[in-house]
C-alpha cells in the first residue's frame, strides 16, 4: 500500500469514517443497489444517488469507495492489510481508526461491486485500449493536365481516426479507407457483435453472469 494518497481520496476516507451510523448504513445500502455492469468513462453504473448529511451529496465518499474497490481488485491484498495501509497513509485520528477499518471492510465485501472492479481490471489489461473513433469523409477531385479545367472525376476517401490509451496516455492514429474498406470493416464489426451475442447466450445457459459494458 502506498505511503501517501491523493488528497481527494484521503479526504473521502475521512468522511466515510466520520459518517453517522445511520448515514453510513444508508450509503452502504445504496452501494449494494449498483448494477453489475461497467459504465464507460465512469466505471460503476447507477451512481446517481445522494447521501444525506454530506456536504457534496456523497460524491467524495462514493469516489473514495470506488477507488478502494478498484485498488484492491488490482492488488488482491487481504482486506485487513489493505485497511491498515490506508489508515497509516492518511494519518487518521485514533478515535476513528476502528470505524474506518470496519467500514472499509464492509465496502470491500460487497460482492457485486468487487465483481465489477475485477472485471474492469481484466477488461483494461491490455497494452492499448480503445477510447473513441471518428470518420471524416472527403471528396478528392481528379484533374487533367490543365488544372484550369473542371475536374474529370473524383474519389471518396474516409479518414478513420481512432483514439486509444497506452500506459495511461491518450494516442491517436489515422487510416484512410475507400468504400470497399468501409464495407469490410462493417462486416468485421458485425461478426464481432454476433460472436459476442453468441457468447452471452452461452454464459446465460451456464449460469455465468455476463458483466455488461454500457
Amino acid at each position: 500500500m502506498a505511503r501517501s494518497l491523493p488528497p481527494s481520496l484521503a479526504n473521502g476516507l475521512k468522511e466515510i469514517a466520520r459518517l453517522s451510523p445511520e448515514s453510513f448504513a444508508e450509503f452502504l445500502a445504496k452501494l449494494r443497489t449498483i448494477p453489475v455492469e461497467i459504465k464507460q468513462h465512469r466505471m460503476f453504473s447507477g451512481t446517481e444517488f445522494e447521501v444525506g448529511g454530506v456536504a457534496d451529496q456523497g460524491r467524495s465518499i462514493k469516489d473514495a469507495a470506488f477507488s478502494l474497490l478498484l485498488s484492491r481488485a488490482g492488488s488482491r491484498i487481504p482486506i485487513d492489510e489493505f485497511s491498515d495501509g490506508l489508515i497509516e497513509a492518511i494519518g487518521l485520528e485514533k478515535g476513528l481508526v476502528d470505524s474506518l477499518k470496519h467500514r472499509v471492510a464492509q465496502i470491500l465485501q460487497i460482492e457485486t461491486l468487487d465483481l465489477v472492479a475485477r472485471a474492469h481490471n481484466v477488461l483494461l489489461e491490455h497494452a492499448n485500449t480503445f477510447s473513441s473513433a471518428r470518420v471524416v469523409s472527403d471528396m478528392r477531385p481528379i484533374f487533367d493536365d490543365d488544372v484550369n479545367s473542371d475536374p474529370r472525376g473524383a474519389v471518396l476517401v474516409n479518414m478513420l481516426s481512432i483514439e486509444y490509451f497506452s500506459a495511461g496516455v491518450r494516442h491517436k492514429f489515422v487510416v484512410a479507407m475507400d468504400d470497399a474498406d468501409v464495407l469490410q470493416l462493417l462486416k468485421t464489426l458485425k461478426r464481432a457483435r454476433d460472436k459476442s451475442t453468441t457468447l452471452q447466450r452461452t454464459m446465460d445457459r451456464g449460469d455465468l453472469p455476463y458483466i455488461k459494458v454500457t
